[in-house]
């Protein structure tokens, strides 16, 4: 990651020497001056990326995809990153590790930082870091939440995965099962929705329109919980006092 840093700088620093003697500036400190200024303009910021660990993958032996959407390609996402934004950077996200995968050199792969991402968007979903201080009371733990709808309450989506191993006479194989849990945030506390009746009783004061929202538009909350639920939420957020 150093490597490809220092190969940008002396791109900048010989583009800055070929720009000064044009300018008929040919002494060293002015061309070190426009090296720097472009440096600070195009590549200081998006060289804070370039911080975290290099990312080894799974043994042979491990079958599947960790990765959200099961997707093995990178695909161009956002990222908020010690406070700054990055646009069309390459991501995939690890849900088994919680992890944020990128590429440097277009072949190594790293990992980000997880305290320093505030957010990211991939592939049409939108993730938001969740931290937490006490995880011991918490229902929700400390990580990335997928942001299916934000208004006065906030439904969360955690998407992971589980490791799970079966024995073939002396050889293992490992696999991945995927996970999914959903929250509410009203009043900045969370909580669990375990399916229907646990959602509902969150809206208890308008419960009956609710079942008969849900009912006219033909969802199956089981089927589709998060369709169900964005629909409720934005539903129940519209009706009157």
């Amino acid at each position: 990651m150093r490597r490809a840093l220092n190969l940008i700088l002396i791109n900048l620093i010989c583009t800055a020497l070929t720009f000064a003697q044009s300018t008929k500036k040919t002494d060293s400190i002015s061309s070190v001056r426009i090296a720097e200024s472009f440096f600070n303009s195009s590549i200081k910021q998006r060289s804070l990326l370039f911080n975290g660990p290099l990312f080894q993958g799974y043994a042979p032996n491990v079958e599947g995809s960790a990765n959200f959407q099961d997707l093995m390609t990178f695909s161009n996402g956002s990222i908020v990153y010690q406070g700054f934004r990055f646009d069309g950077i390459p991501l995939i996200y690890d849900i088994y590790q919680d992890k944020i995968i990128s590429l440097i050199d277009g072949s190594l792969k790293y990992s980000f930082q997880n305290d320093w991402i505030s957010e990211f968007n991939l592939n049409g979903h939108h993730f938001k870091h969740i931290q937490v201080t006490d995880t011991v009371n918490s229902v929700i733990k400390p990580g990335f939440y997928d942001l299916i709808y934000d208004g006065k309450s906030r439904i969360f989506v955690k998407r992971t995965k589980i490791m799970e191993f079966l024995l073939n006479g002396k050889y293992i194989t490992y696999y991945f099962t995927p996970k999914t849990y959903y929250y509410i945030e009203r009043g900045g506390k969370f909580k669990v929705i375990k399916g229907k009746k646990s959602f509902l009783n969150y809206f208890k004061d308008r419960k009956p329109e609710l079942n008969k929202h849900l009912k006219q538009n033909k969802i199956k909350f089981n089927r589709k919980p998060e369709e169900a639920m964005i629909l409720l939420v934005s539903f129940y957020e519209r009706l009157p006092n």
